[in-house]
């Protein structure tokens, strides 16, 4: 769409004849009949007349023309080339923004996802430690492992074995944290020591899943807002 056709149509949809408008710009109407009729190209004083009696701002002027206007027609008119220089600008500056955002999403997410397929953040190694009883003060470490060394001579064994089975208790503890090999938690009447089972159990984490279902959900909505980029930051005038 020329300049010239895009006048007289914003005039039409004023409802506006060509005398009242020419009249309104201050302009002889055999002038604005040329600029209708792209015989002449209105100056920069003429135009913002125009936009006076129209009623309009630039903004609004170009944005009645969107995906119709003649770019190099219209660019002859300092301040409609002005808007064109602040529009690719501005565009320029929404598509960087929208790179920048992309590229963020896919890096976060491809961390996330790394991060949620090593385990790092929440390991599946379940350790499991087991007590087989209290130690009490002034008892060895392994009494319930090694108690017959420690009963006297003179001492009936199958009564200091009923004894030592009565003092059974077991306690397990599982723990994601490797703890060594064995480790003692004092209690209230003496001391526990606690010692590594020989299988460590695989545990799945829920926190891992969301890690890498997130870390996967950036990583394709980067993707796609690369794709699509060029359509968001397209110039519709």
């Amino acid at each position: 769409m020329t300049l010239g056709h895009y006048i007289k149509q914003l005039r039409t949809t004023a409802n506006m004849s060509q005398p009242q408008l020419a009249e309104k710009m201050g302009v002889e109407q055999s002038y604005l009949s040329k600029l209708e009729n792209d015989k002449s190209v209105p100056s920069n004083e003429v135009f913002r007349q125009l936009l006076d009696a129209l009623e309009l701002t630039v903004d609004n002027f170009m944005l009645g023309a969107q995906g119709q206007a003649n770019k190099h027609h219209f660019s002859q008119i300092p301040d409609i080339e002005s808007w064109y220089a602040r529009q690719f600008r501005d565009n320029s500056i929404k598509q960087r923004t929208l790179l920048y955002i992309a590229i963020l999403l896919v890096s976060l997410g491809g961390s996330c996802f790394y991060v949620g397929f090593q385990n790092l953040v929440f390991p599946q190694k379940l350790y499991e430690y087991e007590s087989k009883g209290v130690v009490l003060p002034n008892e060895p470490q392994d009494v319930f492992s090694s108690w017959s060394r420690f009963v006297p001579e003179d001492a009936n064994m199958e009564e200091a074995r009923r004894t030592m089975l009565k003092r059974r208790d077991i306690s397990i503890v599982l723990s994601f944290e490797y703890l060594g090999d064995e480790f003692i938690k004092e209690v209230e009447q003496g001391r526990r020591l606690y010692t590594m089972s020989k299988y460590v159990k695989q545990q799945t984490r829920l926190g891992n899943a969301l890690l890498q279902f997130l870390g996967l959900a950036c990583v394709l909505l980067g993707v796609a807002l690369m794709i699509i980029e060029p359509r968001l930051t397209r110039s519709k005038v």
